[in-house]
């Protein structure tokens, strides 16, 4: 009786148990040089949620990040039948080569262009110096403007 009962018990169970949550290209806490690809693999019976640092992306299909910065991927899935949730955490860096290994995982910066201004810029401007009113002999005096 008991052995009838765990073999229904077990094949129950067996029904239940469900397919890994394939993602791949990526793996977690992993560092990449430039560009890394993921794709979200989608099986029939599950609904699917990508989310790439917060915004939707679609599961299903490959997508590329080329823009050197930290990135968290998670990837939620559905079962329509039995409402089990599996999730998924990737913990991403792209790295900028061209930084050599200086900045790891930071976006590369472009300064804005200097703008050389005419002195009419300044016209009815104010100026505020701001100096200490006492400091060590031998010593420059900051002064803030």
């Amino acid at each position: 009786m008991v052995m009838a009962f765990m073999v229904i018990l077990f094949g129950a169970l067996a029904g239940r148990a469900q397919t890994a949550l394939n993602v791949t290209g990526v793996a977690d806490k992993g560092s990449y040089n430039n560009t890394v690809t993921f794709s979200v693999a989608t099986e029939a019976g599950y609904t699917y949620a990508t989310y790439l640092n917060g915004d939707k992306v679609s599961s299903g299909g490959s997508y590329t990040i080329n823009a050197s910065d930290f990135y968290l991927l998670q990837v939620f899935r559905t079962n329509t039948t039995t409402s089990v949730i599996t999730n998924r955490l990737f913990r991403i860096v792209v790295n900028d080569t061209s930084h050599g290994t200086t900045e790891f995982g930071l976006p590369s910066h472009t300064p804005l262009l200097a703008i050389p201004s005419a002195s009419n810029g300044f016209a009815g401007g104010r100026l505020l110096l701001i100096a200490p009113a006492n400091f060590p002999i031998g010593y420059e005096i900051p002064v803030v403007a």
